[in-house]
C-alpha cells in the first residue's frame, strides 16, 4: 500500500502491524468440516492471497480471524492476543452487504468508523 504522492515502494504507516497465527484451526457446521487442522503464520505486513472454489472455506477463515465466528477447535492469535471475539483492529469487507444481528442499528452503521 502506498500513500498518494509518496515514493513507490514506501509502505503506508501502521501502528498495529502484528503477526497472525493459526494453530490447528478447525471449523465445522454440523457434520460438515470446512477447515481442518489449519496451521498458518502470516508475518506482520505480509500480503497473502486466499484463493479457492466457492464453498471451500475462504470466507469462513476470514470470519474466524476477524472474530465474527468461533472455531470448532484450535486457536487464532493476532500478536500475543488470542482472538475470542470481534477484533477492533481487524476490518473485513463482505462481498454482499451484511448486518451483524447482535448489534443495534447505530452500531452496525458505525462499525467501520475509525477512532
Amino acid at each position: 500500500m502506498r500513500r498518494e504522492g509518496g515514493p513507490r515502494g514506501q509502505d503506508a504507516p501502521s501502528l498495529n502491524r502484528q503477526d497472525i497465527r493459526l494453530d490447528r484451526l478447525s471449523k465445522s457446521f454440523g457434520d460438515r468440516s470446512v477447515l481442518s487442522d489449519l496451521d498458518l503464520l502470516i508475518p506482520a505486513g505480509q500480503l497473502l492471497a486466499i484463493v479457492g472454489r466457492s464453498g471451500c472455506g475462504k470466507s469462513t477463515l476470514l470470519r474466524l480471524i476477524a472474530g465474527l465466528d468461533r472455531p470448532t477447535s484450535g486457536t487464532i492469535a493476532i500478536g500475543d492476543a488470542a482472538v475470542q471475539s470481534l477484533q477492533p483492529n481487524v476490518r473485513l469487507l463482505f462481498q454482499d452487504a451484511r448486518l451483524l444481528p447482535w448489534h443495534r442499528v447505530l452500531s452496525n452503521v458505525g462499525i467501520a468508523r475509525t477512532k
